[in-house]
């Protein structure tokens, strides 16, 4: 992942964080998860692989 991704991705955590979860911030993280899953399919090894599909699951259900 490009370093202006790995921010944006960062502050949409600490939005959605600072937010106490709004609907809105969360719907946002949601939408980030499946490119995270995309990225995933061509990660350049299985540990990142898994970090990445890891994280989308979070993503997916952050107030888990």
């Amino acid at each position: 992942m490009s370093a202006e991704r790995i921010t944006t991705l960062r502050q949409a955590m600490q939005s959605a964080q600072s937010s106490h979860l709004s609907p809105s911030k969360v719907a946002k993280l949601k939408g980030m998860a499946p490119s995270l899953e995309q990225d995933a399919a061509t990660a350049k090894s299985a540990a990142d692989a898994t970090r990445l599909r890891a994280l989308a699951e979070i993503l997916k259900h952050p107030s888990a």
